[in-house]
């Protein structure tokens, strides 16, 4: 089993988890910590809640209109908690690759961006922070970045045991992976990625559809629900 891999201590016969179900989000700090309840004590029939701040949670996730044909659009979203000031939308840049496996992708980028850039700045809501679980409904992005990526690394990130095409989005990949690697190595802050049901990432899913409407007009504007979120056009940094 990859380190990368998050799986809740609560899941059990692979039973879906809600991400709600364990983690807590703090208004203040904008974001959304592991949690749980406790017995007081060993005797004890009372519970109590407890919330570890060095573990943090981001939903992420993509939308694309009219995938894999000329006229495609995507846009991605990252989502740290209800009006978080970290939340993110907005659409992949028109030379860009414009699929939602890349948009899928350009989300989990985009997070650990934000994250790194918090970091950096040591921003007091994220000193104590040691782990980021990026959680997302695409088994693309979780079993590639957690995985299969170990192979592809091994074939030079091409099929056919290196002999043949490069990979799909290796870039992305390859810019995925350089942003766990800097995380870890530079900020000793360990990344996980989980898979989750896409009924159980509604949020994120609703940013990243708000932010393609934006772009393509598509059944008009939507009421932004996140208004936290920060909307702009993803520039094409490969």
């Amino acid at each position: 089993m990859s380190d990368r891999i998050f799986i809740p201590s609560c899941a059990c016969c692979g039973t879906p988890v809600d991400p709600e179900a364990i983690t807590l989000y703090d208004h203040d700090a904008g974001l959304s910590y592991r949690s749980g309840l406790r017995y007081i004590s060993d005797d004890s029939n009372e519970e109590e809640m407890w919330i570890d701040s060095s573990e943090i949670f981001i939903q992420v996730d993509g939308a694309c209109s009219n995938n894999g044909q000329p006229t495609a659009r995507a846009a991605v979203a990252a989502y740290f908690g209800p009006q978080s000031e970290y939340n993110w939308q907005g659409a992949l840049d028109e030379d860009e690759k414009q699929s939602s496996q890349c948009a899928e992708l350009t989300g989990a980028i985009r997070a650990l961006e934000i994250a790194r850039d918090q970091l950096e700045a040591r921003e007091p809501n994220w000193l104590e922070v040691r782990t980021l679980v990026v959680v997302s409904d695409s088994e693309y992005v979780v079993a590639g970045i957690s995985t299969r990526i170990v192979k592809w690394k091994r074939n030079g990130y091409k099929a056919n045991y290196g002999k043949g095409q490069s990979i799909a989005n290796k870039e992305k990949f390859m810019e995925l992976d350089g942003l766990v690697t800097e995380l870890a190595d530079v900020h000793d802050v360990h990344v996980k990625f989980w898979r989750i049901g896409r009924e159980y990432n509604k949020e994120a899913d609703e940013m990243a559809g708000d932010a393609l409407e934006m772009v393509t007009g598509e059944g008009g504007k939507r009421q932004v629900l996140h208004s936290g979120a920060a909307f702009v056009t993803y520039p094409d940094e490969d």
